[in-house]
């Protein structure tokens, strides 16, 4: 984990802009997506904040949480 972190840190600014650009446009993907009930709704928002955190925790590990 740590090597993802040294090479996030390594990137540019204009690639790490491109980075959360691509991740900002899957946002926007996921919030403008149709549901077929709450459930699936809530669901997919679980989805979505748990490859985020997982994404956090890849590009910046902590060892506390």
């Amino acid at each position: 984990m740590q090597h993802a972190s040294q090479e996030y840190k390594s990137l540019s600014t204009e690639e790490k802009k491109t980075l959360l650009d691509k991740y900002t446009s899957y946002r926007e993907s996921k919030v403008l997506s149709l549901h077929a009930t709450d459930k699936s709704k809530v669901n997919d928002i679980t989805e979505t904040l748990k490859a985020i955190k997982d994404e956090v925790h890849f590009f910046f590990p902590c060892d506390s949480y």
